[in-house]
């Protein structure tokens, strides 16, 4: 006859040990899905006068808690994430304070938030809030770049171009610029809604890089920028002709099709029908034309 305390016993050993699989195998696929989150996040990541960058931007880095206070210099009181402590730098240093917007994006970048990395590198290149350090600038734009911020992979292109806080490199230029040229579209839009000199100033950047197609882009674009007087500059035909002509000579169609509005209606050189209509052509754009067609 069984002992029914043994049998008892046998009964919660089952037990402990069917729970005690559950629960290895929920570790073991929370470990899985733990393990197959950081690939894709991993993969995800992977896939010039002063320095500044007109428009700050949301960091890719996630936002880790950190405990700070209300000042990062005195006791911990409570919890910020970095991009929180990212945005109290960008208050701070909106209102001129810069030594107190520098302890807060250290903070931030301390914790690998990209932004905070990027403006601290061109705090330190430019010496607000404290003495010109482009070594250290160049430090912080690296880590920057090397996370993606697309304004730090621009300065970085022209940093090692000329030589400026880092050693001259060709071909570290060329690799920054190659890394921001597929961002050239989205970083000229935020540009192009300041209204000043800073978006014609980023698209001679651009056609500086020498990298095409995005050089001839930026021809183009400021062609359009003289043709039609946009990003706080006046109506120039002369100029607008000039950058479309340029980029016309490199092949692109956009261009071509402007300078045959300017040959058609003589702006920024004299009237000329028949070379319109040859650049219309070229462009293989449809056109309404104007009554001396």
């Amino acid at each position: 006859m069984a002992n029914p305390v043994v049998e008892l016993g046998m009964i919660k050993m089952a037990k402990s040990l069917k729970a005690f699989r559950s629960k290895s195998m929920k570790l073991r696929i929370l470990t899985l899905l733990c393990c197959l989150s950081f690939t894709l996040m991993t993969s995800a990541q992977a896939s010039g006068g002063q320095i500044r960058r007109p428009e700050k931007t949301q960091s890719n880095v996630a936002n880790r808690p950190v405990s700070r206070t209300a000042s990062p210099s005195r006791k911990a009181a409570k919890t910020y994430t970095a991009r929180e402590m990212y945005e109290m730098g960008q208050s701070f240093y909106d209102k001129g304070d810069y030594k107190e917007a520098m302890s807060w994006y250290l903070k931030a970048a301390e914790n690998g938030y990209s932004d905070a990395q990027s403006e601290l590198g061109f705090m330190y290149m430019n010496g607000e809030g404290v003495p010109v350090n482009k070594s250290e600038g160049a430090k912080w734009l690296i880590k920057a770049g090397e996370n993606g911020d697309a304004m730090a992979q621009r300065a970085l292109g022209f940093m090692y171009k000329n030589g400026d806080g880092v050693y001259k490199s060709e071909t570290e230029s060329q690799k920054w610029f190659r890394e921001v040229a597929p961002k050239i579209y989205d970083l000229s839009k935020k540009l192009m809604k300041t209204g000043n000199q800073q978006c014609v100033n980023f698209f001679e950047e651009v056609v500086d890089m020498g990298i095409t197609p995005y050089n001839v882009w930026s021809l183009f674009h400021l062609g359009a920028i003289f043709y039609y007087g946009e990003g706080g500059q006046k109506t120039d035909f002369s100029k607008s002709f000039r950058y479309f002509r340029l980029a016309a000579d490199k092949g692109n169609k956009p261009a071509k099709y402007y300078l045959g509005l300017c040959f058609e209606y003589g702006r920024g050189i004299p009237k000329d029908i028949t070379r319109a209509k040859e650049y219309y052509k070229q462009s293989g754009y449809e056109h309404v034309p104007s009554r001396d067609f």
